[in-house]
């Protein structure tokens, strides 16, 4: 594992997997709002309106996801494979580094880490491990 300063990112890292486009916002706010606005119309109509025409219904909810993940997100994916490169920006990368020093011999770290019943007591969105 490689420790980033802050004058680079991680994402710059040539190991990684080419994930680029997922950061891209190549979408203005006036097209996001009108996306995420027609896809929510979108959905609801095709919801309402499923018993009569579930085929028409289940096309246009995909084409309202994909304009309500248009929205939301500010990435189009026709947009980044058509090179549209006018007003694209990059959302920022976030480093975040910590450390914790457990004030205990390893084997006793690792022995209440293995015991499965405590995992409770450090993970709060768990409530209780049984075995």
């Amino acid at each position: 594992m490689r420790d980033y300063d802050a004058t680079e990112s991680w994402m710059d890292d040539p190991v990684l997997p080419n994930i680029r486009s997922n950061n891209v916002i190549n979408v203005s706010w006036p097209e996001r709002l009108l996306s995420a606005t027609t896809g929510v119309a979108l959905i609801g109509h095709g919801m309402r309106h499923f018993t009569k025409h579930p085929v028409k219904s289940l096309l246009q909810g995909m084409v309202g996801g994909f304009l309500l993940y248009r929205g939301a997100s500010g990435n189009c994916p026709a947009y980044t494979a058509l090179g549209k490169t006018r007003n694209v920006r990059r959302t920022p990368a976030i480093n975040v580094r910590t450390s914790l020093v457990v004030n205990k011999p390893r084997h006793e770290v690792y022995r209440f880490w293995r015991k499965l019943e405590n995992l409770p007591s450090f993970m709060h969105h768990l409530a209780a491990v049984r075995k």
